[in-house]
């Protein structure tokens, strides 16, 4: 509890501070003065720097905003306050807030609320996989029975074991108020004693957390430390009810909760932290000079590469050698490591990858003809001299397609108006069965396909096969779904391109062999072409 709780991370532990002394004001407030604006206009001015500082403070606001409304409305309905007194009240909070938050809104109103993309909900088909990052990594790694980045079994005895100690610790606090718990359900607030307030907290992180699309960081759950604020304030209150009832006990549990502690970073070694995992269990090296030699020696200052190597190997090189996010996560923090030189093409940028990824790369590239050198250095695998081959394309005119047929109901016009601003899309999640079709007016020699998805990008077909049809109805497979896996990860973030042996083609089909949960399959511009390759 003691190293996540200190540990200085962009923001948060100011978050905790925070959070935890504006709670501290709304407590005082309730049971202390709750005629008077002082602790109310110290809670919504502390509340409001916390949103300007990071927006978890959501975790804060939402229960205090709540617990504060119920209040209101029993002392309005007592006869405690006043409809004047409860207005006043909540514009000073509200003004308070501003002021605190003004650094937030200032800017946000010049420059069109980019804050607001920091909020965000996650698939509905992902949420489930937060929930089990939440309890089986995340929330473990907090109560010190699994390690930083560790990754071993789901469930383990440490796992179990913190769970029923903490277990005691919420269950009886609850156990302990279940008479106030009743009447809050039944909209009346105990202003004498909150402990409520503190489950309501850790209830809004765990729930805001899985919901969101920061719910797939839960094995660097930063984005949960709040849950610090409740569960300390929690431990204190049942350690309490155990020595009021034996002085023993709760000695005996308080010493309990030392030594959990402690073994959880002295137990077998010190715990220091593991590295990021990659792909497929390989891990970020802890060391990198032998890669930055390599890397130096072939002259490579901008390579594609795993979002947690490529902000490493930007530090340590001090930005002499950049890097474009690859594969997951995607989330892209320095929108200037993403510009390329003019001319350059983003498939031609070398590749740096863990052994695994290698043959997804090397599959891909193969597939489309390039040709490639390969070295290796700290454990990775580094691809570059990447060359497209040699090819003479013509695009294909519009006046050649006499049919187009697509699933759903919008125009499959739109995906062959030579407009990107324009598109098909199902207009239904994705689905197997789903297809877009092309019918010429006479059979064409096609060797290439270009796929833009413009503005839509999070519409890529979860699977695909291309499927060509010749003069006397012969179905040929263009693109299998294998090769569609390796060439989507290879091109994530650009035009899907791939070409084949010139077929004399009078139908081509994109058939999905994926699906997803919410997502519509989407096209911007589908472009074929004759030629050679």
């Amino acid at each position: 509890l003691v190293v996540w709780s200190y540990k200085a991370r962009g923001g948060f532990i100011e978050l905790l501070v925070i959070g935890a002394v504006a709670t501290l004001c709304f407590v005082r407030w309730l049971k202390r003065d709750p005629s008077g604006l002082g602790y109310a206009a110290g809670c919504g001015l502390l509340l409001g720097i916390g949103w300007w500082v990071n927006n978890q403070i959501l975790y804060f606001i939402a229960p205090l905003g709540l617990f504060g409304t119920l209040h209101l409305i029993g002392s309005l309905r007592s006869g405690q306050r006043g409809l004047r007194s409860a207005c006043i009240l909540s514009v000073v909070s509200g003004v308070s807030f501003l002021v605190g938050s003004f650094p937030y809104w200032m800017y946000n109103l010049r420059n069109g609320f980019p804050s607001l993309g920091m909020f965000g909900f996650a698939p509905l088909d992902e949420i489930g996989q937060h929930v089990v990052g939440l309890w089986t990594t995340a929330v473990p790694i907090l109560l010190g029975a699994k390690r930083f980045w560790e990754g071993p079994a789901l469930l383990s005895w440490g796992i179990v074991g913190v769970y029923l100690v903490y277990g005691c610790v919420l269950g009886g606090a609850l156990l302990s108020r279940r008479r106030e718990i009743a009447q809050l359900a039944r909209g009346r607030l105990d202003s004498n004693s909150q402990i409520e307030i503190f489950f309501a907290i850790m209830g809004v992180a765990c729930a805001v957390f899985c919901v969101s699309t920061f719910g797939w960081l839960s094995q660097a759950p930063r984005y949960l430390l709040p849950l610090y604020i409740p569960l300390f304030i929690l431990c204190g209150v049942w350690i309490k009810l155990l020595t009021a009832r034996s002085r023993l006990l709760g000695t005996l549990f308080l010493t309990g909760l030392v030594t959990l502690n402690l073994a959880s970073c002295f137990w077998g070694g010190r715990a220091i932290p593991g590295e990021p995992v990659v792909y497929r269990g390989e891990r970020v090296n802890r060391e990198h000079a032998a890669l930055i030699k390599e890397l130096d020696g072939l002259g490579i200052t901008k390579v594609r590469t795993n979002y947690w190597i490529g902000y490493r190997l930007a530090f340590e090189t001090n930005e002499r050698v950049t890097f474009i996010v690859l594969q997951e996560p995607r989330q892209v923090r320095i929108p200037e490591y993403q510009v390329l030189p003019e001319g350059t093409s983003q498939d031609l940028v070398p590749l740096l990858l863990v052994p695994s990824e290698r043959s997804i790369f090397v599959g891909a590239l193969n597939r489309l003809g390039y040709s490639f050198k390969e070295s290796s250095a700290d454990g990775y695998v580094v691809i570059y001299d990447i060359k497209r081959p040699v090819m003479n394309l013509r695009r294909i005119g519009r006046d050649a397609v006499a049919e187009l047929k697509a699933t759903g109901s919008m125009p499959p016009s739109a995906a062959v108006d030579g407009l990107v601003e324009t598109r098909w899309a199902t207009g239904a999640p994705q689905s197997v069965g789903q297809n877009f079709e092309i019918v010429f007016t006479e059979p064409q020699e096609v060797c290439a396909l270009r796929y833009q998805l413009g503005s839509w990008s999070q519409d890529y077909p979860r699977g695909l096969r291309i499927v060509g049809e010749d003069v006397v109805g012969n179905r040929m497979i263009l693109l299998s779904d294998a090769d569609y896996s390796r060439l989507s990860i290879f091109f994530r973030g650009s035009d899907f391109e791939f070409w084949f042996p010139v077929q004399r083609l009078r139908k081509l089909t994109l058939e999905q062999v994926g699906s997803h949960g919410i997502l519509d399959w989407s096209v911007a511009e589908l472009s074929l072409y004759s030629g050679s390759v």
